[in-house]
């Protein structure tokens, strides 16, 4: 009788609104939405028009890096990310994006949007899609710590060995 109640009467998740970029005491928030809109039609504006600019990654790298997506099975996502391995992946990853006023759950989040991302597009999951479905309104993101990761990586595979083989 639950399950019919829940599918009737679905139950709204506050999803991220806002990327908060931090520096120290300083913060700029970034609309998820406005990181939709540049994935999908190339165009950034405000504060991300401002990133791209000066952040010294093209805009055609940013894009491919927020749209590309990758087909991946539920189940076996899921199993992985509930295991000691996928547990240590997105603690790792954590570090790099979490709930701005609960850093703590930063794995329950990031596992959360992952599978919801998954469940809500039929396997398909993309970087924006998982901020879409993050469930918290603004996910924090250090800058000096992003940065430091960024001149360590030069590419994709180069990001998922260092999440998957480097100690924190």
């Amino acid at each position: 009788m639950l399950g019919c109640w829940l599918v009737c009467n679905p139950v709204s998740l506050k999803a991220a609104e806002k990327l908060v970029l931090e520096a120290g005491p300083l913060r700029r928030s970034l609309d998820v939405e406005a990181l939709r809109d540049f994935a999908e039609t190339g165009e950034a504006r405000g504060l991300l028009k401002f990133i791209l600019r000066f952040g010294g990654q093209s805009s055609e790298q940013a894009r491919t890096m927020l749209s590309r997506e990758q087909k991946l099975p539920l189940l076996i996502v899921g199993r992985l990310l509930y295991s000691q391995m996928g547990e240590k992946i997105l603690g790792r990853i954590s570090t790099y994006l979490y709930p701005r006023r609960a850093p703590d759950v930063g794995v329950h989040a990031l596992r959360a949007g992952l599978i919801l991302s998954l469940a809500s597009n039929n396997g398909t999951v993309s970087a924006v899609d998982v901020l879409e479905h993050y469930p918290n309104r603004e996910v924090s993101v250090p800058v000096p710590r992003l940065l430091k990761l960024m001149k360590q990586v030069q590419s994709i595979p180069d990001l998922v060995r260092f999440f998957v083989t480097a100690s924190p």
